[in-house]
């Protein structure tokens, strides 16, 4: 039973993030073609709210049925081409903080807002950094960080600052059992 659920965890966590890469996220100065969306909410409270290995398993999963052809990704691409085009470094970035960011909520992180804020600001950082990274090796790292960094900014602290408040809140209204800390 506990499999099964934990299956059902995984699809259900795969299916948010699909539906999140196409809720665009339209912030003023992104002058970029790499879309703005709900994408790396998804992949950090998801991640922050089950465990670092439910996490992985479900990036993975989203990234293979993505290169496979499902029309998961950004303004709902698919293929292989995505995953080795201009925003691989941020699609790789995901498996990467979606570990750190589980593994961190797995130390409890996710009951208090200040360790919440710090999660969701390393986790943003890791994906933006292997993003630019990514990028800057295809375009150039300046342009790299003009089109992959600085449209973003703004965008990433209303995610983070959003990612930071959700599970500290539901703890502290939701779970009665156990104290919450400020």
């Amino acid at each position: 039973m506990n499999q099964l659920i934990t299956l059902l965890t995984i699809l259900f966590g795969t299916f948010l993030i699909s539906i999140s890469a196409n809720i665009p996220l339209n912030v003023p100065l992104l002058d970029t073609d790499i879309p703005g969306t709900w994408q790396t909410f998804a992949v950090l409270v998801f991640a922050f709210a089950t465990n670092r290995w439910i996490g992985f398993a479900t990036i993975i999963l989203y990234l293979l049925i993505g290169g496979f052809g499902l029309p998961v990704f950004a303004d709902r691409d698919s293929g292989w081409l995505v995953l080795t085009g201009n925003t691989a470094g941020y699609l790789y970035g995901f498996v990467v903080a979606g570990f750190v960011v589980g593994y961190l909520g797995e130390k409890d992180w996710k009951r208090n807002f200040g360790k919440s804020f710090a999660a969701m600001l390393i986790g943003t950082l890791i994906i933006l950094v292997l993003g630019v990274v990514y990028l800057g090796f295809n375009i150039g790292f300046a342009d790299g960080i003009r089109y992959g960094f600085t449209p973003f900014l703004l965008g990433a602290w209303i995610k983070i600052v959003l990612g930071t408040i959700v599970l500290p809140l539901f703890y502290m209204f939701f779970d009665k059992k156990n104290e919450f800390e400020m």
